[in-house]
């Protein structure tokens, strides 16, 4: 009888996070590998398109990008990961995913078709750690729009790869993917 209960969970949770699928055009995600009990591959996604980007000067002039998505916007359609996320970035430390980099602007000011990598810094829980996407810039009806990807562990992060019941029911890999589709008009440039 228990198979009855637990197989529409599994089958439910695998259909609705094939793949990465973003309802506009300016958004972030999240990407990871689980085992469920112990044989099941899955690959859960979280999708967020409330994203602040902004281009802005330091105190020395220098131009930076900074990236704010709130921890609590992430949507994988399932309220409990989507809970259990918020505990994992340390929400309570600190609201907002932020990411930060100088070498955006090579990106934004080069013609299109660019494909290159940007390094920064992604603050989570009020710790940074250093991180790079590749990036792509591309034309899409008349408009740039960048897509990003970077791979990286959650151990680079300081954060311990989340389990239940000790990794028999689910266990997700030390593996994670952020990706991002930004629209070039919905960055705002205050420089």
């Amino acid at each position: 009888m228990l198979i009855f209960k637990v197989l529409p969970l599994i089958l439910a949770v695998h259909l609705a996070h094939a793949d990465i699928s973003y309802p506009k055009d300016h958004c972030v995600a999240w990407k990871t590998k689980k085992t469920m009990f112990l044989f099941k591959k899955l690959e859960p996604v979280g999708v967020s398109c409330d994203v602040k980007t902004v281009i802005k000067k330091d105190n020395k002039g220098d131009s930076f990008l900074k990236i704010e998505v709130p921890i609590k916007s992430f949507d994988s359609n399932e309220s409990k990961r989507d809970a259990e996320v918020v505990k994992i970035l340390k929400a309570d430390k600190q609201a907002n995913l932020v990411f930060t980099t100088y070498e955006a602007l090579k990106i934004y000011n080069s013609k299109n078709n660019f494909k290159g990598k940007i390094s920064g810094e992604i603050s989570i829980g009020g710790k940074k750690s250093p991180i790079e996407f590749k990036v792509s810039k591309t034309r899409q009806g008349g408009e740039s729009v960048y897509l990003g990807k970077a791979v990286l562990k959650y151990t680079d992060l300081g954060i311990s790869p989340p389990s239940v019941a000790g990794g028999v029911v689910a266990k997700v890999a030390d593996y994670l993917e952020l990706h991002f589709k930004f629209s070039e008009d919905k960055i705002n440039k205050s420089l």
